[in-house]
């Protein structure tokens, strides 16, 4: 448990965006010191700094768009809290303005979502800030701030309108590098998808008029596509018994260096020596075959063979699409933009999670407001950063529960930190240009490593707040401690407000979650049969296999935030985690046979009626999964089978050996064991959600 409350998150390293986050706040910081006005500095950098942390999908003409729309929500939001600023009643009632209007942003999928959060905090920041600036100061300094940051995309976006979907493809060939180096890795099987797909995303959404990058645009989407195919050939050769360390280690050099090549294009990988792993490989699964007996079991024993050469293809076109001329890939889907009002009206309403996590926030963040200007601002006054229980409070709400303890306890464990590493700052820089070069380097490691580790990005949140708080008003080392003890005290409150006001639990949501993931491997099923019987192209056979892994991704999300809800409930976790097991292996068991299947895939005699009973099993195990009942008895689908294993022996007698046929027919007997095990699993987990 502690281990998932702490965990590391799914994604990597982002020096794209703690290069942006360096220029967000030298500008601002230095500007400030430069002309005397500190205060106004320190808005405009943590506007600056809040902006900066938007991570819209698309080109620099998409981030400047998200960018400017910070620019007049800044100025709104840093006016209001200078009218509310020492007040009571009326700061409790903007806070929850502001509250709600977040959360509602959150939840929703307007384009308006990429603001969350951000405005909240820095209402909090500037409502507290003492002295307190002019409306006008107050309201110009935070539009400047964003506005900074907006110029750093207008700059680049004449040069390089297109760096950005560059630099999704390259994490994605480097996350399925990563998969290679443990390819049995849930967690890296998630990291692979989501980077992949933020590149499918990012490749679609950018539109740009010249030939020159439309063409560009074309090598990344073919590239991607074989990243695709290569992440579920690796999952395939790791799922086998086969001794394939050399070839997956080969594939996790190559592709890196390919990574590497789609950005700066200086050194083009050599694919010889994964082309001589692949074939040593290859002649040592022979050798291994041709040394058993029975026809069948040498079948099977061969059948790895097709995932590593599925994998040494799609890794050399992935790096031949990038210098082609003429990409062969399907075409680019059209981008339809995310509408602005109805996502909003959806998310307004009473029984949206998102309005329900407004409530909380807005609650939250207006009744502290109103208590700590009751107490005339004495409540442990932070001086010129604001009561930081109140930010602390709305950052660790999320809008479902599980999410909200683990962002609770990863905020304590790295302020506890992060207060350590304050305190001697601040003891040691006295300087205030000492100390904005201290927050500004600071402040680009955080942006680093802010999706690797919820927990590290916090033990260098705190002490970069607190020195941009002293460039406008000099700290003492014991501020650290105040800090501390405030940011208990709002994981506390934020605990209870996310337990017990209008809670969201994960819990709710699991069924749902993991039936979405078996209709998606039945329907990715499915679409082998259909190219099978029509002796299609495999090639695009990926799209439903990713579709599926998506699906149970984001089941596998559900299950981590449900089990952590677990410590604020009774529950069993063993159900939850046998049922989410059992989904997972029917997806990897589906990527197996996928990959096993040659290039102009064929239908195996005997194989049709238990493909389709498979697939009806599984909707019926869905259905049921989500209705929280066991599933209905199933027909013995193993001796299906046996029409197309003695058809296969037929041939292997009469000298037609086919090891893809064989190998397709045992990785379909493994989705009907994975089956097997998904319908026992669900009934233990429909037994025990009745029980709970």
């Amino acid at each position: 448990m502690a281990l998932r409350l702490t965990a590391p998150g799914t994604g990597r390293p982002n020096p794209r965006g703690a290069t942006r986050m360096l220029l967000a706040l030298i500008g601002p910081l230095m500007v400030g010191l430069a002309i005397g006005r500190p205060v106004l500095g320190m808005i405009a950098a943590l506007a600056a700094f809040f902006t900066a942390l938007i991570e819209p999908i698309g080109g620099y003409r998409a981030h400047v768009s998200a960018y400017l729309i910070m620019v007049p929500v800044n100025a709104a939001v840093a006016a209001l809290a200078s009218v509310v600023a020492g007040t009571v009643w009326q700061a409790g009632l903007a806070g929850l303005a502001v509250g709600v209007a977040s959360g509602i942003l959150i939840g929703s999928t307007s384009r308006m979502a990429v603001v969350g959060p951000f405005p909240l905090f820095l209402f909090v920041v500037v409502q507290g800030t003492a002295p307190q600036p002019a409306l006008w100061a107050a309201a110009v300094a935070a539009a400047t701030g964003a506005l900074w940051v907006a110029l750093g995309s207008i700059v680049l976006l004449p040069f390089a309108p297109f760096a950005p979907a560059e630099v999704h493809v390259a994490e994605g060939w480097k996350a399925v590098a990563l998969l290679a180096r443990d390819p049995r890795s849930e967690r890296r099987h998630a990291m692979a998808l989501s980077a992949l797909e933020t590149a499918r995303l990012n490749i679609v959404a950018i539109s740009h008029g010249s030939a020159r990058w439309q063409h560009r645009r074309r090598q990344l989407w073919a590239s991607t596509l074989q990243a695709e195919g290569a992440m579920l050939a690796i999952i395939s050769l790791g799922a086998s018994d086969a001794p394939c360390d050399e070839v997956l280690a080969d594939a996790d050099r190559f592709a890196a260096s390919l990574a590497a090549y789609s950005i700066w294009h200086r050194t083009r990988p050599d694919p010889q020596p994964l082309q001589a792993a692949v074939r040593e490989f290859m002649d040592e699964v022979k050798q291994r075959a041709d040394a058993i007996a029975d026809p069948r079991d040498a079948a099977i024993a061969l059948a790895p063979s097709r995932p590593a050469e599925r994998l040494m293809q799609r890794l050399i076109s992935g790096l031949d699409a990038l210098d082609a001329d003429d990409p062969q890939a399907p075409p680019i889907p059209e981008h339809v933009p995310r509408p602005l009002l109805a996502p909003l009206k959806a998310a307004a309403r009473w029984s949206s999670p998102g309005f329900r996590h407004g409530i909380r926030l807005g609650v939250g963040a207006g009744g502290l407001m109103a208590i700590i200007g009751a107490g005339g601002g004495d409540l442990l006054d932070l001086t010129t950063h604001g009561p930081w229980v109140t930010i602390t409070l709305v950052d660790v709400l999320t809008p479902a529960l599980g999410t909200s303890l683990q962002r609770t306890t990863q905020r304590a464990l790295g302020t506890a930190t992060g207060a350590i590493l304050a305190a001697a700052l601040i003891w040691l820089l006295g300087d205030p240009w000492l100390v904005a070069w201290a927050a500004i380097a600071l402040g680009t490691t955080a942006a680093f490593i802010r999706y690797v580790n919820y927990a590290w990005f916090m033990a260098l949140f705190t002490p970069l707040v607190l020195l941009i708080a002293s460039t406008a008003a000099p700290m003492g080392p014991g501020v650290a401690g105040q800090r501390f003890v405030a940011t208990l005290i709002g994981c506390g409150l934020g605990f209870l407000l996310a337990t017990f006001l209008l809670p969201t639990r994960h819990a709710s949501a699991l069924p749902g979650a993991l039936a979405d993931a078996v209709d998606a491997t039945a329907d990715g099923i499915a679409a082998g049969l259909a190219v099978a019987r029509a002796g299609g192209s495999t090639t695009n056979l990926a799209a439903s296999q990713r579709d599926a892994m998506r699906a149970a991704g984001a089941a596998l999300e559900v299950l981590d935030g449900a089990t952590i809800e677990s410590l604020t409930r009774r529950g069993a976790d063993a159900p939850l985690a046998d049922l989410q097991a059992a989904t997972f292996a029917l997806v990897e068991r589906m990527a197996v046979m996928g990959t096993r299947m040659p290039e102009r895939a064929r239908l195996v005699p005997g194989t049709a009626d238990a493909v389709t009973a498979v697939i009806d099993v599984l909707h019926d195990t869905a259905a049921a999964v989500r209705d929280r009942r066991p599933p209905a008895p199933a027909p013995a689908i193993a001796p299906m089978l046996d029409a197309a294993w003695a058809d296969l022996g037929t041939a292997e007698k009469a000298g037609r050996p086919d090891p893809d046929a064989e190998g397709m027919v045992d990785g379909l007997e493994g989705i009907i064991d994975a089956t097997q095990r998904l319908r026992a699993a669900a009934t233990r987990w429909a037994e025990a959600a009745g029980s709970a």
